[in-house]
């Protein structure tokens, strides 16, 4: 069973001299913040650079059920920052979620602030670019600007200044 990372779980988490500090979570987060997201089977882990949010998702491995739950999370988060670019870099070991599923997902964020963010992810492993490149096609037709990249470099060069 996966247990769902609620807002009450999560904090921005900003270091100096050495010590951590977690200020409250509806504290707007510094330009150079991080946030940390997890439950049991996964963890989202945010930095801001400044005109785009970086999000790094990692975990034991990928199912419907993980994935509903990352991308309710990065919606939340991106809506609480008013994100406007966003870079997912999916760091999940093995196949992603059957493309039924991709679309389940897709589905699920219609509503979302999702479209309303530029957004760019990257498969960093190369083998399931195809799969994650489908996921692309279902997410532009129901109206979202994303892009597939096997590389953060280009990802990041297309958040900063390609066209759609």
């Amino acid at each position: 069973m996966v247990r769902i990372a609620r807002r009450s779980d999560m904090r921005d988490v900003t270091q100096s001299a050495g010590q951590m500090h977690a200020p409250a979570y509806n504290a707007r987060p510094l330009a150079t913040s991080e946030a940390r997201m997890s439950a049991p089977d996964y963890e989202l882990a945010f930095h801001d650079r400044g005109d785009y949010l970086r999000v790094v998702i990692t975990g034991a491995r990928d199912s419907l059920e993980i994935s509903l739950a990352c991308w309710n999370e990065i919606a939340a988060e991106c809506e609480r920052r008013g994100t406007r670019a966003l870079l997912v870099s999916d760091e999940l070991p093995g196949e992603p979620i059957p493309p039924q599923d991709q679309e389940r997902v897709i589905q699920a964020l219609r509503e979302s602030y999702m479209q309303r963010v530029r957004v760019a992810y990257c498969e960093v492993d190369a083998v399931y670019l195809p799969q994650a490149e489908y996921g692309e096609l279902i997410a532009r037709e129901a109206g979202y600007t994303v892009r597939v990249f096997g590389s953060e470099r280009e990802a990041e060069l297309w958040l900063r200044y390609g066209m759609s």
